[in-house]
């Protein structure tokens, strides 16, 4: 059963590839935080070690998206998007 209290929660996002060793970082940063990590990367058959042990330290406190067209320009876009349909998210790997 989901806590539907984590539709709630702060979201940050991630765009990038799922070998990123920050993904890591921040899944570790954000464990014991009221966050949600939304992390947008290429369509794989296999996630990488990074995102991988990241699932598994947020468990459902982390959302993977993938996309068909992963060029980072399109990841970005994407991101950017997210960010303005759901205004309780930023980015969190781009300079402010």
């Amino acid at each position: 059963m989901i806590d539907k209290k984590i539709l709630k929660y702060k979201r940050m996002v991630y765009y990038g590839f799922s070998r990123d060793e920050k993904i890591l970082e921040l899944a570790k940063e954000y464990v014991d935080k009221e966050i949600v990590l939304v992390v947008i990367v290429p369509a794989t058959k296999k996630y990488d070690k990074a995102l991988n042990e990241a699932i598994v330290t947020l468990k459902d406190r982390i959302w993977v998206y993938e996309l068909s067209m992963g060029l980072m320009a399109n990841l970005k876009s994407k991101a950017k998007i997210y960010c303005e349909m759901y205004k309780n998210s930023e980015i969190c790997n781009e300079n402010k």
